[in-house]
């Protein structure tokens, strides 16, 4: 999803994110849960949160603090 990104608004770096901000039976999903992913010419990464017990506003918020920490690792290494 990153690469395709990058490729469709043709920019140095993609960002892409999905999940589950709830639990859901009918998918299978028993814990909220989110993937995260970045790519570049510098390489790529991903991270994967799950966050049992934890409201909805809650794992949204990790999941946003979660792709800030990527993107910064991603790129800290690459100074």
């Amino acid at each position: 999803m990153a690469q395709g990104v990058r490729q469709l608004f043709r920019t140095d770096i993609g960002f892409a994110t999905t999940g589950y901000a709830e639990p859901d039976k009918r998918n299978g999903i028993a814990e909220p849960c989110a993937w995260l992913a970045i790519v570049s010419d510098m390489g790529r990464d991903a991270l994967f949160l799950e966050r049992p017990g934890l409201s909805r506003n809650r794992v949204r918020k990790d999941a946003v603090r979660g792709a800030i920490q990527l993107a910064y690792e991603h790129l800290r290494r690459f100074e």
